[in-house]
């Protein structure tokens, strides 16, 4: 029994020898020799990883930069499965940013930022093309036409009002000659953007508590968003889809948590907007 188990197992190592070498005939991201790209020079690269390995010990934009000065100011690189290319002085920038902006439009996904936005639905994600048109006219004609931009100054003014009269009460606190406490510049703003923001869309100042509830959503999505998530580099990895399972399954409660308050938000705009106009209707009955 032991013999014949190991019999087949070395007659599997052909096979075994071919998959592999078919697998890496047909991977998405090799040299650009294999694949006819003419890609930038860039540093040696590992299996597996890539180049992941010359960006430890440092900061990421030090390593970076110390790269760009061997290799050039445009360069590749692999980050696990992902082809990275790395613009280093304002010439190249401009070459990506300008000169060839419409062919680098379109943002790179990671996983969370697809999960949030359900594939890149919003404008700030959205692909380059007819959805992506659309959505910028819808905003240039709804809130960030010049009209309609003047048309909210009254609202801003206030806004800001309310955020010099916080500064001044949070600086004030302690009164007497006790030292002034220190006061949360980064809360009192982020306030003040909210409320703007949310008059321009709403047309109405959130509740306090709704207006921290959205602070708090937009908090744990900076947080989710900004985290590292090996499935970003490694997409095609089944062993690295099971050991983030946890971290998808946050995330998705996350954007349904969230989508969930604002449908009741956008769902109270909506009954305000009707009940204005039946009572306009009663008026043009009468």
């Amino acid at each position: 029994m032991d013999h014949s188990v190991y019999y087949c197992l070395v007659a599997l190592l052909p096979l075994v020898y071919f998959l592999l070498k078919s697998s890496w005939k047909k991977a998405p991201f090799g040299s650009g020799s294999r694949h006819g790209l003419k890609l930038p020079p860039g540093p040696w690269q590992l299996p597996v990883i890539g180049s992941i390995h010359h960006l430890r010990g440092s900061l990421v934009h030090h390593a970076l930069r110390d790269l760009s000065l061997r290799h050039g100011p445009l360069m590749f690189l692999k980050l696990g499965e992902v082809p990275v290319v790395v613009a280093s002085t304002p010439e190249a920038a401009k070459e990506v940013m300008k000169t060839h902006d419409a062919i680098f439009s379109t943002r790179p996904l990671s996983s969370t930022i697809r999960t949030v936005s359900k594939d890149g639905l919003g404008i700030v994600w959205a692909p380059y093309g007819d959805h992506w048109r659309q959505l910028r006219k819808i905003c240039t004609m709804q809130l960030l036409g010049a009209r309609r931009v003047q048309s909210l100054r009254p609202a801003r003014e206030e806004e800001a009002f309310r955020l010099v009269r916080a500064v001044m009460s949070s600086s004030t606190a302690a009164g007497g000659a006790a030292p002034p406490p220190l006061v949360d510049l980064g809360k009192l703003a982020a306030v003040y953007v909210a409320e703007a923001s949310l008059r321009a869309i709403l047309g109405r100042r959130f509740k306090v508590e709704d207006r921290d509830t959205l602070l708090r959503y937009v908090d744990d999505g900076v947080r989710l968003a900004g985290g590292f998530t090996p499935r970003d580099l490694f997409p095609s990895s089944w062993l690295v889809r099971a050991l983030t399972h946890r971290a998808v399954r946050e995330v998705d409660a996350y954007r349904d948590s969230l989508f969930a308050f604002m449908d009741v938000v956008v769902g109270e705009r909506l009954d305000r907007r009707e009940g204005q106009l039946k009572k306009r209707r009663r008026r043009e009955r009468i």
